[in-house]
């Protein structure tokens, strides 16, 4: 019997897979939906007596699946605390990772920030904006 568990936010999911099928990102029609970190549990592997978990990651085009923490691909860890640490902190670089580095979401971040920044400008500009050739104000700002 296969089956899957999906938790996840719109850029990072989490799988937890029972059975052999391979899991295939593809099948997700999700637009948002780009990393996956699949979690297995081996039935007849014990470390140290507890039961283990094998993780691998796949990812959509245009997201490399690798980045911090850095394992080799189905890397195993015993269910603990050092499973937990991990997961997370592949969870939380997998969204800044996709964030950075795929265009639909690095546009939309640039453009954020973009206005963020002159929000800020026009906030604490102590200067009057004057108006260019063009009509155009260009702002100079005593805060940088």
């Amino acid at each position: 019997r296969d089956t899957l568990q999906i938790k996840g936010n719109d850029i990072v999911t989490l799988v937890y897979q029972e059975g052999e099928l391979p899991f295939k990102p593809a099948v997700h029609t999700s637009k948002h939906n780009y990393l996956f970190i699949v979690v297995k549990k081996e039935p007849n592997i014990l470390i140290s007596g507890a039961p283990c978990y094998r993780i691998s990651l796949a990812a959509k085009e245009g997201i490399p699946p690798k980045y911090e923490p850095d394992y080799p691909d189905g890397w195993m860890f015993a269910k603990g605390d050092e499973l937990r640490q991990f997961l997370l902190c592949k969870l939380i670089n997998g969204e800044k990772a996709a964030l950075m580095r795929h265009p639909s979401f690095y546009k939309k971040i640039s453009q954020t920030r973009a206005a963020q920044l002159d929000g800020i400008v026009k906030k604490y500009n102590r200067l009057k904006p004057k108006p260019n050739k063009r009509g155009h104000v260009i702002r100079k700002s005593s805060v940088f």
